[in-house]
């Protein structure tokens, strides 16, 4: 599965929000296996922003495994709100 990564994370990348060090180690995550839940799907598909950032976030999310959510971790995550 790789590594999990949020939609904040991937926005930010997208648009160079990174310091160099921070971008190279995303570099090396992004150019591994990585994941995302749905809801970071959801997230990125209803962004509205520069066209080229979302275009670049559409192609990352083809590369990534999408997570769905499944019972057990839908009541996991409810119960910590």
């Amino acid at each position: 599965m790789g590594h999990l990564v949020d939609s904040n994370v991937l926005i930010d990348y997208v648009a160079d929000r990174f310091k160099s060090n921070q971008l190279k180690a995303l570099d090396l995550i992004f150019d591994e296996e990585f994941s995302v839940s749905v809801m970071t799907k959801i997230e990125i598909l209803g962004y509205s922003g520069v066209p080229e950032e979302e275009a670049r976030m559409i192609e990352f999310l083809n590369y990534a495994e999408i997570i769905a959510f499944n019972e057990e971790v839908l009541s996991v995550k409810i119960n910590l709100f």
